[in-house]
């Protein structure tokens, strides 16, 4: 291995001295090992070079008129560029006293004159060599530690960061009798944004949005921070969710300031590529000492407080109280009872008939979860829908749902029981499913039925939460010949300009409007109005909750074309469906002559 190899031919020396022979007689034998020599006379243009310049070492004449070498030292050592340059200092001075006080004011090495120019050449080659590996050793150091404490994606403290950070806080705080604010923020339906536009814009979304959170807290007065300036208070958990650390503040209405604060930087569009993306975030906000003594039970809690302003509506912070807490215990205890029962095998699919009422046959069935709980006994969708949507398992539980009904209703067609369309109830995690369509296909394609025996019945709210991208989902499963049914209609936003934008097939008509429909005026005309709106845009309607001989009456008088409810049926599982079909006769001869093409009603 050759000399310019060892020290490697960018390595840059400036020799400072106000001796031109020195210069000359050190720069030659330094550029003979393969070293770039630069020369200052004096130790104001060693500065002025350092400016522009950033040579690998630094060899520094101490006797020298006007600003000496012990000078020049101090001035390198005081500036960013010069912090870390290995300067070796050339003197003829020998005593001891002159030795550490170049030392003490930064050297590196030094060298006495007369110099031994061979001599000289190893040595500056050793500095290098042990500069060269103590930077890249600060640089492991940094780098490690910068994976250790920080966000590879946003470059924000991460988890482990945040927490030490809290936990100095809270000492502090303690010793100082003053409060510490934590905010929780989740980006609101952040997963349909990374399943709608890919993970790279989410990323870049996610990027953006720690820039507005540093930005918006920076100038914030109601910030208070014990922090150094280029520290910040902002951090990121995971996933789309961060945390905020609020020093010092005063009263707890600081912590709301900046949470108000932070709902209106994030509200601006952020242009992502080509894509203009809005997004909303939730806040909970958690106070020491008020609402808990230690880092967990602060950030539990203002997770919690989080969760709460999500469950109201989200865009929104809400500030922890205890009442939460037991909320958050009994949904936590919801979860882990689904998680048990999916895997037990505790639900089952129930079935309620849908009855047309100008020939009074079976037209349809409506599928129906149950929850067979080993102590609580039957659950009702309604009490376990939302908390399996929360934790994530409406999905796999929607996929067994359907693929059980459409076996089921394979098996009732071959029997020559009874050929309808079975309504499908979906929720909003999983119309958004990227791969739904295929997923559905499978299963009817398993099953044996035509994609024209299912009816996918869904709210007004699971297509609002996005018209444009539902709309196309909704003209794919069109496509796939699918029967489509608005869900519960008359109790979300009711837009006429969205039915007529979408591939609805049936409007439902809500019970809560047809349960009073004989003695409420209001919810008399509200019926007749929607009757009529659906036969406008050719769709048909469906009541739902028919109890009552005289609510059939007034449905059946306006047009109405469906009904489920009491009054035909109570939801049944399969064996008791089955008897009641029996019973009914409902294998019509119409139905027998849709069999191939799959059922009619429509």
């Amino acid at each position: 291995m050759t000399e310019t190899a060892l020290t490697g031919p960018a390595s840059l020396v400036l020799i400072v001295d106000d001796d031109p022979m020195v210069r000359v007689l050190v720069g030659e034998s330094l550029r003979q090992i393969g070293l770039v020599v630069e020369e200052a006379e004096t130790g104001e243009a060693a500065l002025e070079f350092l400016a522009r310049s950033q040579p690998d070492v630094i060899l520094l004449d101490v006797l020298m008129p006007g600003m000496d070498g012990f000078e020049t030292c101090t001035a390198i050592r005081a500036g960013e560029r010069g912090k870390h340059i290995p300067v070796m200092m050339m003197t003829g001075l020998e005593d001891i006293d002159s030795i550490d006080h170049a030392f003490g004011l930064g050297a590196t090495d030094f060298i006495t004159k007369p110099l031994n120019y061979a001599i000289l050449g190893h040595r500056v080659r050793y500095l290098l060599r042990t500069m060269r590996a103590f930077e890249s050793l600060r640089r492991s150091r940094k780098a490690i530690h910068q994976l250790a404490y920080y966000d590879v994606l946003t470059n924000l403290p991460n988890r482990r960061m945040f927490t030490e950070r809290l936990h100095q806080s809270l000492e502090t705080a303690r010793r100082n009798h003053r409060l510490v604010g934590m905010l929780f923020i989740d980006i609101d339906n952040f997963k349909y944004i990374n399943d709608t536009f890919g993970h790279s814009v989410g990323d870049r979304l996610l990027r953006s949005v720690a820039g507005q959170l540093l930005t918006c807290l920076r100038r914030s007065d109601a910030v208070g921070r014990e922090q150094e300036v280029d520290e910040y208070p902002v951090a990121r958990l995971g996933g789309d969710e961060f945390t905020v650390l609020l020093n010092g503040i005063d009263k707890a209405d600081d912590a709301a300031r900046a949470a108000r604060r932070i709902i209106d930087a994030i509200a601006v569009p952020f242009l992502i590529g080509t894509e203009e993306v809005v997004v909303t975030p939730s806040i909970g906000i958690a106070v020491f000492p008020y609402d808990g003594n230690s880092v967990e039970e602060l950030i539990r809690n203002a997770d919690t407080a989080m969760f709460n302003a999500k469950q109201h509506g989200k865009n929104s912070y809400e500030f922890y109280t205890h009442s939460m807490s037991t909320s958050a215990f009994e949904r936590l205890a919801m979860e882990n009872d689904l998680h048990r029962a999916f895997s037990n095998g505790e639900f089952e699919v129930y079935y309620q008939p849908r009855i047309d009422l100008r020939t009074a046959a079976v037209v349809g069935l409506e599928t129906l979860l149950r929850w067979h709980h080993p102590e609580k006994g039957i659950v009702r969708p309604a009490d376990f829908i939302l908390a399996s949507e929360e934790c994530g398992l409406i999905v796999p539980i929607g996929e067994w749902a359907l693929r059980t009904a459409c076996r089921q209703l394979h098996r009732w067609v071959g029997d020559g029981l009874v050929a309808v369309r079975l309504g499908i109830n979906l929720s909003a995690c999983q119309f958004r499913q990227t791969l739904f369509n295929q997923m559905l296909g499978d299963s009817v394609q398993e099953a044996g039925i035509p994609p024209a025996w299912l009816e996918l019945e869904m709210t007004e709210r699971v297509i609002l939460e996005d018209i444009q991208g539902g709309g196309r989902a909704l003209r794919d499963l069109k496509r796939m010949g699918v029967h489509l049914s608005l869900d519960d209609f008359g109790t979300g936003y009711s837009s006429l300009s969205l039915l007529r934008r979408l591939p609805i097939d049936t409007l439902k008509i809500d019970n809560s409007f047809v349960r009073d429909v004989g003695t409420d005026a209001d919810n008399a005309a509200i019926v007749v109005a929607v009757i009529g709106l659906a036969h406008s845009l050719r769709m048909r309607v469906a009541a739902e909750g028919v109890e009552t001989p005289q609510q059939l009456e007034f449905l059946r008088e306006h047009g109405c074309d469906e009904a489920q409810g009491y009054y035909f049926a109570e939801p049944a599982p399969a064996a008791e469906m089955e008897r009641w079909l029996r019973a009914q006769g409902a294998f019509s001869a119409l139905r027998r002559a849709e069999r191939k093409s799959g059922p009619g009603g429509a």
